[in-house]
């Protein structure tokens, strides 16, 4: 197939005839504004998808890959891998350490999985939040189409805005052992979790979130879940609105002036099953 452009590419799709039968491993060659990019026909749905803004060719097939990494190097390390993964499991284990800034896993297509785990000084993961050694500014997950990520075993700093920054993930998506606990539940922008236009599983398990205006936020969102939440001083845990939804399978310890708030076709499913 000769060299097209995005959009030319588009064009030869649309037009093919419903009865051609492509060859899987034949290669498509696109350009655009930054580089020549190859894709298998088998490729081509989930690259068209990205629009076009990253490398067609960075996937990874039915692979596997375990990395340990500094926690300074830990976005990079992010941002290296290819935006298109299918059928790999990813694991970055995380020593040690503090920055000023937070992580952000955006972009990711594909029917792989990804764990980010803290690890402490001998390699082991970090299970409980008294050995949290690993302080972030923030967790933020942007516009995924993916399977399955994980992140475990960060205390998060951010005083004001949105700890665990949930927006437009599609796939499950597990929050895991991680802290949130600064800020002051007076800060109207000072949100533990705040889920916005995602879908399937969002899971928050065993993670410690304190001093926030709302521990948990969903906003047009199905099916986040929440399980042994510890922390206090909140002022409100657990806010659905405008369609959004919790369900809480253990409640935990944690501690709110308000443990439910709704509105705007919200929902919130209490552990014993009935609506709040």
């Amino acid at each position: 197939m000769a060299e097209q452009s995005w959009e030319q590419l588009r064009t030869t799709i649309a037009e093919l005839p419903k009865a051609t039968t492509l060859n899987t491993d034949d290669k498509i060659i696109v350009e655009n504004d930054l580089q020549t990019q190859y894709a298998t026909i088998a490729q081509l749905t989930d690259a068209l998808v990205s629009g076009g803004t990253s490398s067609v060719s960075s996937y990874i097939q039915s692979t596997s890959l375990s990395v340990t990494v500094e926690l300074a190097d830990l976005q990079a390390t992010i941002d290296a891998l290819p935006k298109i993964i299918n059928g790999a499991n990813i694991t970055i284990k995380v020593k040690p350490g503090t920055i000023n800034t937070g992580i952000t896993i955006q972009k990711f297509i594909g029917t792989g999985n990804m764990n980010i785990n803290a690890i402490d000084a001998s390699g082991n993961y970090v299970v409980t939040p008294s050995a949290m050694t690993h302080n972030i500014s923030f967790i933020k997950t942007y516009a995924n189409v993916f399977s399955r990520i994980a992140v475990q075993g960060f205390n998060c700093t951010l005083t004001t805005g949105n700890t665990f920054d949930i927006n437009q993930h599609v796939g499950h998506l597990y929050i895991y052992m991680n802290s949130a606990i600064e800020g002051t539940n007076t800060d109207t922008a000072n949100y533990g979790a705040y889920v916005l236009d995602s879908g399937d599983n969002i899971y928050f398990n065993n993670c410690m979130i304190s001093n926030k205006r709302a521990a948990i936020y969903s906003h047009h969102t199905g099916n986040v879940s929440t399980n042994n939440l510890s922390g206090s001083d909140n002022y409100y845990i657990y806010v659905a609105i405008n369609g959004g939804e919790v369900r809480v399978r253990s409640a935990g310890t944690i501690t709110g002036t308000t443990t439910y708030y709704k509105s705007a076709a919200g929902t919130i499913v209490k552990s014993d099953g009935t609506f709040a």
